[in-house]
């Protein structure tokens, strides 16, 4: 169990991601690190400023309760 990557659980000494932990470890294909898993949302934050509004809408009344979170976002560029 790699015990950098985001799944692992401190707690529970195990992955909270995969219920089958046997490929757990450096090499594990969903392993990843803090600052990845930052990098992912900031990617991610800022597709969704960048589409129509009509399109943030809809995504923000379907899955975010009519917020935006994308738009408040004041995280930071992190490098990976």
């Amino acid at each position: 169990m790699d015990k950098t990557c985001f799944a692992y659980s401190h707690t529970d000494n195990d992955c909270v991601a995969l219920t089958d932990t046997r490929g757990c470890g450096p090499d594990c294909p969903f392993r990843k690190t803090s600052a990845e898993i930052e990098a992912d949302r900031l990617k991610a934050d800022r597709r969704l400023a960048s589409l129509p509004q009509v399109r943030q809408r809809y995504i923000a009344e379907t899955y975010f309760r009519g917020e935006r979170p994308w738009l408040r976002n004041t995280r930071k560029a992190v490098s990976v």
